[in-house]
């Protein structure tokens, strides 16, 4: 793996929040390393009941998260509509705009590893 994928959720110019796909690169020197060490990283394991309903909010922080287990959703104020499994890690950024919804899509209770960043 010369690089690990990720979803970035951002408030954009006009207000709206929009989701974009990025990856960090990793360097080809063994060992390979995710860089969130330069972030200076906070991390909370969160634990969701199945099938919450959505709820409209703004991240408090940037943050990093990684769903463990279950399955998660999450609509942008522009309508679309992104579904993240096990694995899948997502940059919140929405700070500032009209903000975002998030929901579980799962029968099984859903688990966040959330990490909070710096900056």
């Amino acid at each position: 793996m010369t690089e690990m994928k990720y979803v970035r959720l951002f408030a954009g110019p006009d207000g709206e929040s929009h989701f974009e796909d990025n990856a960090f690169e990793f360097n080809s020197e063994p060992p390979m390393r995710f860089p969130v060490s330069e972030w200076q990283p906070t991390v909370r394991f969160m634990n969701f009941p199945p099938e919450l309903p959505p709820e409209m909010h703004r991240a408090r922080a940037r943050l990093l998260h990684i769903l463990v287990a279950g399955s998660w959703a999450m609509q942008t104020s522009d309508g679309e509509v992104r579904h993240f499994h096990p694995g899948d890690v997502v940059l919140t950024e929405d700070m500032a705009g009209k903000g975002f919804m998030t929901w579980t899509t799962s029968q099984e209770p859903t688990v966040l590893a959330r990490i909070q960043l710096s900056g």
